[in-house]
């Protein structure tokens, strides 16, 4: 899934249907067993989705979860 950025990201991801839709999705798809997530280009910074993303991770045992960081202070913020 792709957000663009723009003043109303949270809006449009969680208030517009088709958003909505791909986020419910890609929970559905997580929670699914042997799940693989990879992340680029995200640094968790949208609460929604991070939320979301950190559940799944935390509850679904069999889901593996790449993320390609390029900057330290980001995996920091990650592992808090």
């Amino acid at each position: 899934m792709i957000v663009n950025p723009s003043k109303k990201k949270f809006e449009d991801t969680v208030l517009n249907e088709t958003h909505y839709d791909l986020l419910r999705m890609y929970s559905n798809e997580l929670e699914k067993e042997n799940s693989v997530l990879f992340v680029m280009g995200f640094s968790f910074a949208d609460e929604h989705i991070r939320e979301l993303t950190l559940r799944v991770a935390n509850t679904n045992p069999t889901s593996i979860i790449y993320i390609f960081v390029y900057d330290e202070m980001i995996v920091r913020f990650i592992k808090s």
